[in-house]
């Protein structure tokens, strides 16, 4: 009888398939207030399907009252974006009520402004950039991977890049990205100092983000000052990373770019 040999090993496992990158969003230029009656606050670069500026199209005051013919009323801000962004040069109708005579009226808005996505993490400014807040991490099949980062563990790498040898801005460079981006980080933990590799996903509207860094409780002696730098440093960055994040300013109502 011939050599019996045992059986090849089966093969590893596969890793699920990562779901598919949605494509790049766009807004249309308008601040609008965070909490209903969503007023606008700025028109910061409107424009019509030919793409040509319509800034004078609506007034500071005016209130947004729906999009597509859908209520905004009660909507929150989070919910309010779903609406708005979408595919670059596609329009968005716009139902606005006159602050002044309170007759309503239409407005149609390109899509034109790319929107930058972040991760759900908050890093410090300074080295080492240390995890300072975990939000919402998603890994490549949208589970949230929260429990496996704590506070104070250390970004050594990204995409295989050590942190030490380049010169990071860690909000552009590593939170900030096209949407569904992954980033592959190494960590090293605070806990244990070993090393762990995270695979986590661009989520999240950058607008979004700041403003869990607005009321998400930085400390500034961390080097976080996360709003007052590092926003206004990435809208130097038009185009880079597939968006930007233009005209952050201090109303005495908070709103945000849409």
């Amino acid at each position: 009888g011939g050599a019996l040999y045992p059986p090849p090993p089966p093969p590893p496992p596969k890793a699920p398939p990562a779901e598919p990158a949605r494509p790049a969003m766009y807004g249309i230029g308008l601040k609008v207030a965070d909490y209903p009656p969503h007023a606008i606050l700025e028109v910061n670069d409107l424009r019509d399907e030919q793409g040509r500026s319509i800034k004078s199209a609506t007034r500071k005051g005016d209130i947004l009252e729906a999009i597509n013919d859908v209520s905004v009323h009660d909507l929150s801000i989070e919910q309010l974006e779903l609406f708005v962004f979408g595919p670059k040069d596609t329009t968005v109708s716009l139902l606005m009520v006159s602050k002044d005579t309170q007759r309503p009226y239409h407005v149609h808005a390109l899509r034109h402004i790319p929107i930058s996505f972040a991760l759900g993490i908050s890093l410090t400014l300074r080295r080492p950039f240390q995890v300072q807040r975990v939000d919402e991490l998603l890994d490549a099949q949208n589970n949230n991977v929260n429990h496996l980062v704590e506070p104070g563990d250390i970004v050594e790498a990204f995409n295989g890049m050590s942190v030490a040898e380049l010169a990071i801005r860690p909000v552009q460079d590593i939170i900030f990205g096209p949407i569904d981006s992954i980033v592959n980080l190494t960590l090293r933990s605070v806990r244990t100092n070993g090393t762990y590799e995270l695979a986590v996903k661009r989520h999240l509207p950058a607008v979004s983000w700041q403003r869990w860094e607005e009321y998400g409780g930085m400390t500034q002696d961390a080097g976080s000052s996360v709003v007052s730098s590092g926003i206004e440093n990435a809208a130097e960055n038009e185009g880079a990373e597939g968006g930007n994040v233009v005209g952050f300013g201090n109303d005495d109502v908070t709103g945000e770019f849409i």
